[in-house]
């Protein structure tokens, strides 16, 4: 890979960055002074300014919204704690159903129980919660979910009967609605607030969850937003999905130009190609990585990843690897957790291909059988963990670079060690060292030194904290009357240190081999007559490994 000009990348990645920290501020509640960040970001001013503004008039419109729909279509319904709500004579009709009470409500929609007066059903009605306010997207996904679950006639998902639109004169007049069947009980999200399933209650009730999927698969939809809330049951415990309105249709034309980078689903329970916008990936796999972390949940009371933030939350689901629910809760069974770390894997191919087969190793657990799913133990825990990597966006350019890093300063330590030199002529030989490695990074980097993405400070903090280090160390040798120190020994040691921390934000393996620097530290001070050689080395090794894994990501991302 030809190096590559970082300038107009490092400006937007840079924005990016900025404008997630700005976005995390205001969902945690902060005021955000826009001019005082504009200020801090000159390079970016106008883009600022241009996209809070909308951001503000958009949540201001959204919370005007909502006051406006109290004010229409809740108008006379008492909210007073410890009775059911009551409905005014202009809500009390919706087609031919009478409206008894509200129900549920959610982020977009209202329900109600409701009756027909000719069939003698009870059902629910569903409605946007924003009434006449409602954006377009927000009446698409509507009339989406009603289209979707009409198709779909199977026991474990809630019928849609009824379609229509409110036709009589008042404050719902020109709304959208459905009737549907009215499940009375509750849903796994509030049971689960209250007890956790054990492993066999789990894989019962999770195999007539995947088996409805499965019917809709067959179908053409993929639901797209599988979790406990959207999974109620009924009095009997009955599982019945519902909330199709992120499902995605291959006969919808409309879902399937969705763009790429547009992110779609609840963050917990988010597979990785939705968390990182990558929505061409998105087929069956995404539904089945969703039953993995619904039965996480059943299993632990939590999904498999949960930040204090959103970003935090999808950076968590496309980067790190769950926690074994067995940690969680050490009464899961081994093969059930593998049933569901397999569900869980980043990469859709890994997982089950389809929802027959996760039913079918669900019942194989049942029955006592082996399962398909690799036994997942604590050598395989760490091994998910090494091959791990986070924010290679960041450093795919960086592959040409490392590889020149790696020769230097293998040379230069074996120059170092085997080449006779006075204490003058070696701090001179490692000053020309670090002075040719500050020079190819300022090559790589077009002259830019300063790092331009939270990686990149990060690197750079450990660098200089290893530079500082290693000066101190090397006046404390020279100036020192005590017992001599072994000067690469302890270095060993600041670097097991720094390639942990890495570990973290690059790639799993340099815990791996963070451990082998500590190893090293210890042997150092029974061989310090090789001390120089085997210390370069080991972090000629180190460049050499990140750099290949670089240019290999660099390639895949490139086809």
């Amino acid at each position: 890979m030809s190096t590559p000009n970082h300038s107009q990348p490092q400006l937007f990645r840079e924005l990016e960055e900025v404008l997630a920290e700005y976005l995390q501020d205001v969902e945690a509640g902060i005021s955000v002074d826009a001019e005082a960040l504009a200020e801090r970001y000159p390079a970016h001013r106008s883009e600022l300014l241009e996209f809070i503004a909308i951001d503000q008039q958009f949540r201001e419109r959204s919370q005007t919204n909502s006051e406006a729909y109290q004010r229409t279509f809740l108008t006379g319904v008492s909210q007073s704690a410890g009775s059911a709500p009551a409905i005014t004579t202009s809500l009390q009709k919706v087609g031919e159903y009478e409206l008894l009470e509200e129900i549920d409500r959610g982020g977009m929609g209202v329900v109600f129980k409701a009756r027909h007066p000719t069939l003698r059903r009870t059902v629910a009605i569903k409605m946007l919660l924003a009434g006449a306010f409602a954006s377009e997207e927000a009446e698409r996904r509507f009339r989406r979910e009603a289209a979707a679950a009409a198709r779909l006639n199977h026991p474990g998902i809630v019928p849609v009967y009824d379609v229509g639109v409110v036709d009589h004169p008042g404050p719902l007049q020109g709304q959208t609605w459905f009737a549907m069947a009215l499940v009375e009980g509750t849903d796994l999200a509030r049971r689960i607030e209250f007890e956790l399933f054990d492993s066999s209650t789990t894989a019962q009730l999770a195999i007539r969850i995947v088996d409805a999927i499965h019917f809709a698969h067959g179908k053409g939809v993929i639901h797209r937003d599988l979790k406990p809330a959207n999974i109620l049951l009924d009095e009997n415990s009955n599982p019945h999905i519902t909330d199709f309105g992120l499902s995605r249709s291959q006969d919808d034309n409309e879902t399937q130009l969705t763009a790429d980078g547009q992110i779609f689903g609840t963050p917990g329970y988010m597979s990785p190609e939705q968390a990182s916008g990558r929505n061409a990936s998105v087929g069956p796999e995404t539904d089945i990585y969703s039953l993995g972390a619904v039965m996480y949940c059943m299993l632990t009371g939590r999904p498999p990843f949960r930040a204090n933030s959103t970003v935090a939350t999808l950076q968590q689901v496309v980067h790190d690897a769950p926690a074994p629910p067995r940690l969680l809760n050490r009464a899961v069974h081994p093969d059930l957790e593998s049933i569901i770390l397999k569900c869980l894997e980043k990469n859709p191919t890994d997982r089950y291909a389809t929802a027959d087969e996760l039913k079918r190793d669900l019942e194989h657990f049942l029955k006592g059988e082996s399962v398909s799913a690799a036994s997942i133990n604590l050598v395989g825990y760490l091994g998910r963990v090494l091959a791990s990597s986070r924010n290679s966006e960041f450093l795919e350019g960086w592959s040409r670079a490392l590889y020149v890093v790696s020769a230097v300063v293998l040379v230069f330590h074996v120059v170092l060690q085997f080449v006779p030199l006075t204490p003058t002529q070696a701090t001179l030989i490692n000053a020309g060292k670090y002075s040719l490695l500050l020079g190819v990074i300022w090559r790589a980097r077009d002259g830019i030194l300063t790092p331009q993405n939270p990686v990149e400070r990060t690197i750079w903090s450990l660098w200089i904290g290893y530079i500082l280090t290693y000066v101190a160390m090397e006046i404390m040798v020279r100036i020192g009357s005590g017992p001599e120190l072994n000067l690469y020994a302890i270095m060993s040691l600041v670097s097991s240190v720094i390639l942990l921390v890495l570990g973290g934000h690059l790639w799993g393996g340099c815990y791996l081999i963070g451990g082998l620097f500590a190893i090293l530290a210890v042997l150092l001070t029974a061989i310090p007559q090789l001390s120089i050689v085997l210390f370069g080395g080991l972090w000629a090794i180190v460049f050499f490994l990140l750099a290949r894994r670089y240019q290999k990501q660099s390639r895949a991302s490139r086809q």
